[in-house]
């Protein structure tokens, strides 16, 4: 079984281990060398949420009398 992804997103790995519970004694097979697997996972990208800059000041007003507007 493989442990926790390193990332939630944008490739991040994780890996299963294994461990030697009897060594090979009068001539039987040798243990593996290789204990450990890692495999990728989240590869999809990291979401990045959109930033805008502060308002800018508001320019002269469109009338000089009655309703007028002011944009920015």
């Amino acid at each position: 079984t493989f442990g926790a992804c390193s990332l939630s997103c944008g490739t991040g790995s994780q890996t299963s281990t294994r461990s030697i519970v009897s060594p090979a004694v009068n001539g039987g097979v040798a243990c593996p060398t290789v204990l450990t697997q890692t495999q990728v996972c989240n590869t999809f990208a990291c979401p990045v949420d959109c930033v805008v800059s502060q308002w800018s000041s508001f320019g002269s007003c469109s009338l000089s009398c009655g309703t007028g507007s002011q944009t920015s």
